[in-house]
């Protein structure tokens, strides 16, 4: 489900729907390492998304990253 809905928000479809989606699988432990692997470090597609038109999916994608702690600081703080 993460692969699927990270290709999802890559290609542009549905962001703010995916981004939610992704939030909400990203509340289980194992889905974080999961999602962790996936990324294999690079956070380019996510940062590219604090700069969509969209407001909300700026915001979205910005809170996921501080809750997760992924993409941020090892503590996940900033």
């Amino acid at each position: 489900m993460i692969k699927e809905l990270y290709e999802q928000i890559c290609a542009g479809d549905e962001v703010r729907a995916n981004l939610i989606r992704l939030r909400d699988e990203l509340k289980n432990e194992e889905s974080r390492r999961e999602f962790a692997y996936l990324l294999g470090g690079d956070f380019s597609n996510l940062t590219a998304l604090l700069k969509d038109e969209d407001p909300k999916v700026r915001k979205k994608r910005g809170a996921d990253s501080r809750k997760t702690g992924i993409g941020g600081s090892p503590s996940g703080s900033f």
